[in-house]
């Protein structure tokens, strides 16, 4: 399986303390086993799942980003990311510590809510961005608001 299959490949990698490139939500199509710690996720176009790089050394953690992506072909806008080839549209970002478990309590509050994330708006994701980085709480939208379209986006400083 390559990109030419018009599949988006996603590296997940584990080593105990040092290294954690995992799937948060999605449903990949395939799988590859590279080596005993190292996988590919192959996910159809059009996707959309959860990604999260976390990385440390004897000093701490020294990378941590979450990101939700929705996958493409290569002839449509894509953007190159990190363990993501060819490369998808990018969803929501955070990158450090704070943003990235500020994050992940929120998803933790979409899946309480019954929600499948893989459903859940792009309108969302970008507003869920937005407010996480000015620290101001994530509105949690109902089964019928996501369905229906309707999410508060409105952000008031």
């Amino acid at each position: 399986m390559n990109s030419g299959d018009g599949l988006t490949a996603i590296t997940c990698f584990y080593i105990d303390g040092r290294v954690n490139y995992r799937l948060l939500f999605g449903s990949p199509v395939a799988r590859k086993r590279i080596n005993g710690k190292r996988y590919l996720l192959y996910f159809k176009s059009g996707s959309v799942l959860g990604y999260l790089r976390w990385r440390a050394n004897e000093y701490g953690t020294q990378s941590w980003r979450c990101m939700v992506l929705r996958t493409g072909i290569v002839s449509s806008k894509i953007t190159r990311l990190p363990g993501v080839l060819p490369g998808a549209e990018a969803l929501f970002s955070s990158r450090g510590k704070t943003y990235s478990k500020r994050f992940l309590q929120a998803l933790d509050g979409l899946k309480q809510h019954d929600h499948t994330l893989q459903s859940v708006l792009p309108a969302y994701w970008r507003q869920m961005q937005l407010r996480l980085h000015l620290n101001m709480p994530v509105h949690s939208a109902n089964k019928r608001q996501m369905a229906a379209g309707r999410v508060k986006c409105k952000i008031s400083l």
